[in-house]
């Protein structure tokens, strides 16, 4: 398995290296920003797979935290995750262990979206807004979104993923 770390440099410009028409130095701020939450934040190894060049969604999962961009750039940023991979970063985010369908997971989900979201936009350095997460729980659920980059990870036996798009706006 390849791994990114959070020190890969991005490219800049125009020509950059694309991810499924999805330009790298706009993914790759959010590979440090998933790298940064998890090991400085929350104290456990990450281990982060190539990104996937694919415009299908990752399977369905049972969770799925959502943040949409608007202003400069525009799409989302959906944080997919197994149930083990969900109660493996609750405990380590809260120090508590939740019901999976409880208020409290949802709440976690959305905050742990929110810090990768934000993270990686300050990184990005973009006019944009980021909204209030929005958050799935079910089976195998499949919230609506367009897909411009996958970013597989897990944390111990744990897999999850963080599927972005973000598209620049056209200046009227």
């Amino acid at each position: 398995m390849n791994v990114i770390t959070a020190k890969r440099e991005t490219p800049a410009g125009p020509s950059a290296t694309k991810v499924c028409g999805q330009r790298l130095s706009l993914t790759l701020p959010f590979v440090d920003a998933i790298a940064q939450l998890f090991e400085k934040m929350l104290g456990c190894p990450v281990e982060v797979s190539e990104l996937s060049a694919t415009t299908s969604r990752s399977a369905p999962t049972d969770i799925c935290g959502r943040i949409d961009f608007s202003g400069e750039y525009r799409g989302n940023m959906c944080l997919r995750l197994e149930p083990a991979a969900a109660h493996a970063m609750g405990k380590a985010f809260t120090g508590m262990t939740f019901d999976l369908h409880s208020a409290e997971m949802a709440d976690t989900v959305g905050e742990l979206s929110n810090m990768i979201a934000g993270a990686a936009k300050a990184k990005l350095g973009i006019r944009t807004r980021i909204s209030v997460p929005k958050v799935w729980i079910g089976v195998e659920i499949d919230p609506p979104a367009p897909v411009g980059a996958v970013i597989p990870c897990r944390v111990g036996d744990a897999s999850f993923s963080v599927e972005i798009t973000l598209v620049q706006q056209q200046a009227a």
